[in-house]
């Protein structure tokens, strides 16, 4: 019986020793939130640039098209990211 018991509290000590901690939680959660913060910031200057680029360029068509396309993948990204932005006119 003291063996059995000896062994339970090993296997119970080992998972004890690597489970993640509510600390261990919210550390990597101020990391995730910091990491999208940056790509969210990011991706918004790209949209804003792009839009503006599009906006000095609205006459010239070849050069719209490939601006649209642009946006649109960068839309695709928003999307897959959770990020919602207003498209400007």
């Amino acid at each position: 019986m003291e063996t059995q018991t000896a062994e339970i509290l090993e296997v119970v000590n080992f998972i004890k020793d690597r489970m993640i901690t509510k600390d261990d939680l919210a550390e990597l959660r101020t990391e995730m939130h910091d990491g999208f913060a940056s790509i969210r910031a990011e991706v918004h200057d790209i949209r804003t640039r792009m839009e503006a680029i599009e906006a000095a360029l609205h006459g010239h068509h070849g050069f719209a098209k490939e601006i649209d396309h642009l946006i649109e993948r960068v839309a695709a990204i928003e999307k897959h990211l959770g990020l919602e932005w207003a498209i400007g006119a």
